[in-house]
């Protein structure tokens, strides 16, 4: 009963319930009220008030606040059930004894039934029971009845401000049957607890008389309060569903203006999104916009190949452009030429004819190389000249190049790593799913001055990698772009268009006279050396119409279209006079001077895909060939075995390897190689020397030393100079690698090769290559350097270098080629060494050996030869 709390402070509709009950109970039952308010002022009627106070004082009656009057009728009650209830408590201890008794009451009734005088008696027992225990039960129940009262009073009194905050969301006619509905039962608690207040404070013996005729019969108006409660509940739940429905009413209402206020802020959103993203997008290309290729050709067009626009439409009928157009198989279309024969032009008709009639579906980039622009002559900018032209011309793609660069920003375009990052981004747009297709063209690769092998690599991989994509691509005739254009594409072999002298006559001859002296003007026209020159040619036909020299050249370049009628028009009038013109009768054209024919070439284990390697330059007879161990990276683990050679040597290419063999691990090695045609100015002598030729290695102990004359094929007018190169050798891993090989006692016939090794170092084998040349021929030197030149063999360090200078200052910057004759490395670490050379110039260059991770080189050395 004590956890029965006093009502906080009320809000109107709590006070106009109580006060409505009040008043209506006081019309209904004023003898209650009136009993109930005496009791008031005859127990508690004081001036102080305290009603935290466990003692009731005495106090007035309030008629004003309702909120007094309840915490008063609270206390009132509580004060009445402590006086009551050690009574209670005997009360509830007799109706356990008379409970006991009722049950074996009926046991009773059955045994004394057949007894008369025994049955009275048991009757009149009875009968003092029941009178007995109506007293104790209404005791009992008043007491359990007053305990839920309180409790409702309580909830329905916290109730009444909920209610009274919902009454704005229901209809009048239900807010005001409720408040009756709660009025009514107000009143009936009201009525329990003054009755129950005034059973408390009444004589024992009138309250036990009530109680015996159950004149308050508590049972019953508990009962009654219980079913005011069910109405109040179900108008509460027809209350909660109007105001449900008519929420929901007024939350669809409010969602479709929300809706609409979200789909103005979400198309403000997106538009501001998409701003934002279009700066961002166009801050990327600024950032990746090095030239834009589609202004490169624009001022081609307009500057040197306006007078050949129309001169290129034939490649669209060549039927490898057509192939390669049309075939899927066909992925690499290549056009070789000298420099001076338009090829730019011809790739630029092919991007017009592909921009015209490509599906939209496919993509088409295009890059020009340009070898004196800066910003246009490395592999660098063309991944960045053809990763512009994509994303510009299909937006889709710029994801690919936006993931990396909100990254990195601009410094994805521009340092070390840039070359690798754009060739990943370029590989992912021409992965995207949304193209059809996709056409690369590229003109004067040849005239990409740096990463050009790294870009041919990514070339010809992706070529056979992404099936979609189809690459036209021009150049000089290298060999370095051929072997990798030809050789290391797996399939399929790319096209291969030469510009020819018969393709440039097609030019410039009419096509009703073009059969008539193709037959005369093809060895001429297939001694020159430029478009500039052929136009010399039909200049020369022209020169004795009645015109000037002058201006017909000048007519001829400024407008190709009248070249064919003018050699046309002269043909007619030879035709007339005389039979065709027969080659070196009326042209004399000067042949070209013969190219060099020594060349420098060199092949590492990485790009050796394919065995053969093409030569630089086109010979009559197979050129000599001559190699040299350049870089090694080997185990230490086991014995030292490699093997550097050149074999089936062709009209157009040789065998080049780079071998190891039984458990040796070789993870890289490079070699060199001079190329040497047999009409070449320098009196050269090359060859080579195993030590296995004089001692082989199955004969017993090996040696340290091995010499072996070298006879010259023919004899030098004077000593010359030899120098020479490891190609291969086999070492025992169980002491240090030291190996030298050096020429010895030089005279004019030949000379000794020399091969060393020391402490207890014995090779197996040892390969050395050896070339002479002559000590008094201008525009030639040779010579060796080793790092005991810059250091003590006993101080190893992993990088060394030192400037070398020429005897004799060069008219021009030489070729030089150099190759490794000296080896000393501790057995216990791998063998790294790497040969290179830089900062050639007429006076001179810088040598570098370097080794790498845990190698110890305590000394090595390098032969080298210069020329111009």
């Amino acid at each position: 009963m004590d956890s029965i709390r006093v009502p906080t402070l009320q809000s109107p509709l709590q006070a106009r319930l109580w006060d409505n009950a009040y008043q209506k109970l006081k019309k209904e039952q004023p003898k209650l009220v009136l009993a109930y308010e005496e009791l008031l002022f005859r127990e508690f009627g004081s001036e102080n008030f305290n009603t935290t106070n466990e003692v009731l004082p005495k106090f007035a009656i309030n008629q004003t606040c309702s909120y007094e009057r309840q915490s008063q009728m609270v206390q009132l009650v509580r004060a009445g059930l402590r006086k009551t209830e050690k009574v209670t408590s005997a009360k509830r201890n007799l109706q356990g004894v008379i409970d006991i008794v009722s049950k074996v009451r009926d046991l009773v009734n059955g045994a004394i039934i057949s007894v008369p005088q025994a049955a009275v008696v048991w009757t009149g027992v009875c009968f003092a029971l029941e009178i007995l225990s109506n007293p104790l039960n209404e005791a009992i129940s008043n007491r359990d009845g007053i305990a839920y009262v309180l409790s409702r009073m309580e909830w329905y009194w916290n109730l009444s401000p909920v209610l009274e905050e919902n009454r704005s969301g229901i209809s009048a006619a239900l807010g005001y049957h409720l408040e009756i509905h709660l009025t009514d039962l107000y009143k009936d608690l009201l009525a329990y607890q003054m009755g129950s207040a005034c059973l408390y404070y009444r004589s024992k013996f009138i309250a036990c008389l009530r109680d015996v005729v159950k004149l308050d019969d508590w049972e019953r108006t508990l009962e009654s309060i219980k079913s005011a409660e069910r109405d109040i509940k179900q108008d509460i739940n027809t209350l909660n569903e109007t105001e449900i429905t008519s929420r929901l009413g007024r939350l669809v209402e409010n969602s479709e203006i929300v809706c609409s206020i979200l789909c103005e802020t979400t198309q403000q959103t997106s538009s501001q999104e998409q701003i934002r993203q279009r700066e961002k997008n166009n801050q990327c290309l600024r950032d990746l916009r090095v030239t834009d290729p589609s202004d490169d050709k624009t001022r081609i067009e307009h500057t040197g190949g306006r007078q050949y626009r129309d001169s290129s439409n034939w490649i669209l009928e060549h039927e490898d452009f057509q192939q390669w157009r049309d075939n899927d198989q066909s992925r690499i279309l290549w056009i070789e030429g000298k420099p001076g024969e338009r090829k730019t032009m011809l790739l630029v008709k092919i991007i017009d004819e592909l921009h015209q009639k490509s599906p939209q579906s496919t993509a088409l980039s295009y890059f020009f190389c340009e070898s004196k622009n800066s910003n246009c002559n490395n592999a660098q900018v063309l991944l960045r000249g053809l990763i512009y032209r994509l994303a510009v011309q299909e937006k889709s793609l710029l994801p690919h190049l936006l993931e990396s660069y909100d990254v990195a920003g601009s410094k994805l375009f521009m340092d070390e790593n840039a070359f690798f990052a754009l060739s990943k981004i370029f590989k992912d747009m021409l992965c995207d799913t949304s193209l059809s297709g996709v056409y690369i063209i590229i003109n004067a690769l040849d005239e990409c001055m740096e990463g050009l092998p790294g870009l041919l690599k990514f070339i010809v991989d992706h070529s056979f990698s992404l099936p979609r994509v189809k690459w036209a691509i021009s150049s000089c005739n290298r060999p370095d772009i051929k072997q990798l254009l030809q050789l290391n594409c797996y399939e399929p072999i790319p096209k291969y268009l030469g510009i020819r002298g018969d393709s440039w006559v097609s030019l410039f001859v009419s096509s009703t006279r073009r059969d008539q002296i193709k037959g005369s003007l093809l060895p001429v026209i297939g001694r020159a050396s430029s478009a500039s020159r052929i136009v010399g040619v039909v200049k020369l036909l022209v020169c004795d119409m009645n015109i000037s020299k002058t201006k017909l050249d000048f007519e001829i370049k400024e407008d190709a279209k009248q070249a064919p009628h003018a050699a046309g028009s002269h043909i007619d009038f030879k035709v007339q006079q005389r039979s065709l013109i027969m080659d070196g009768e009326e042209l004399s054209i000067k042949s070209q001077p013969l190219a060099d024919s020594l060349h420098v070439g060199n092949i590492d284990t990485n790009s050796i895909h394919n065995p053969y390697a093409y030569y630089h330059a086109r010979y009559d007879r197979v050129p000599e060939i001559a190699v040299g161990l350049t870089s090694l990276d080997m185990s230490h683990l086991a014995d030292i075995r490699i093997r550097a050679f050149a074999d089936e040597a062709m009209i157009r290419r040789f065998k080049a390897s780079l071998h190891s063999w039984a458990d040796t691990k070789l993870y890289y090695a490079s070699m060199t190689y001079l190329e040497k045609g047999l009409d070449c100015k320098y009196l050269i002598q090359t060859g080579t020397y195993n030590t296995r030729d004089t001692v082989p290695c199955d004969c017993g102990q090996p040696r340290q030393d091995h010499f072996k004359r070298i006879n010259f094929t023919t004899l030098f007018k004077s000593t010359p100079h030899v120098i020479t190169w490891l190609n291969s050798m086999d070492m025992s891993k169980e002491e240090n690698c030291r190996v030298m090989v050096s020429p010895l006692y030089i005279n004019r016939d030949g000379f000794f090769t020399h091969v060393h090794s020391w402490a207890g170092t014995v090779p197996h084998s040892v390969g050395v290559t050896w070339i002479a040349y002559p000590a008094d021929q201008d525009g030639i030197t040779g010579g060796r350097f080793q790092t005991c030149d810059v250091r003590h063999w006993d101080e190893p360090q992993s990088e060394n270098s030192n400037t070398i200078s020429f005897p004799t200052t060069f008219e021009k910057t030489p070729k030089i080629i150099a190759a490794i004759d000296t080896l000393d490395y501790r057995r216990e670490r791998d063998l790294c060494i790497r040969l290179r050379t830089s900062q050639i110039t007429k006076q001179g260059f810088t040598w570098h050996l370097d080794s790498w991770r845990d190698s110890i080189m305590y000394s090595s050395g390098a032969s080298y030869l210069a020329w111009t």
